[in-house]
């Protein structure tokens, strides 16, 4: 009975570390989350856009066209962005729907272009060591 009590208590202590654990996780993204305003957009491996979704007052929409035809249409909305449609054979990425923060960002892999959202625009920090 004892050895079962034991059991009991250090179960007990391991799901209350699992679930302290789990809340500062949520409030870690919630708190990044809220930082993310510009996004970034790259074709190739290249910048071509950086928006600051914070200055966003009306939507707008443009198209990214690439060398081989291919085709994405980014809406760009108040503090959110999304690809509405591109001429991938998976349309995943206009399936991913709009995102406002940095948690994951939009990839259309057979077009090559992908959208993030980051707390800095692109090129603001240094990439290496300055002598």
């Amino acid at each position: 009975m004892k050895k079962e009590t034991r059991m009991v208590f250090l179960l007990c202590i391991i799901i209350i570390v699992l679930l302290v654990i789990s809340a500062g996780v949520i409030w870690y993204t919630r708190g990044t989350a809220a930082d993310g305003r510009y996004a970034n957009i790259y074709q190739n491996n290249r910048l071509i856009r950086t928006i600051d979704l914070s200055k966003v007052e009306e939507s707008y929409t443009f198209t990214v066209y690439g060398d081989k035809g291919e085709e994405n249409t980014i809406e760009v909305r108040p503090s959110e962005i999304a690809m509405v449609s591109a001429n991938c054979p998976d349309h995943l990425c206009v399936n991913m729907g709009a995102i406002h923060n940095g948690a994951m960002p939009i990839t259309c892999l057979p077009n090559h272009v992908v959208i993030e959202i980051t707390a800095e625009p692109e090129g603001d920090d240094m990439d290496g060591v300055a002598y």
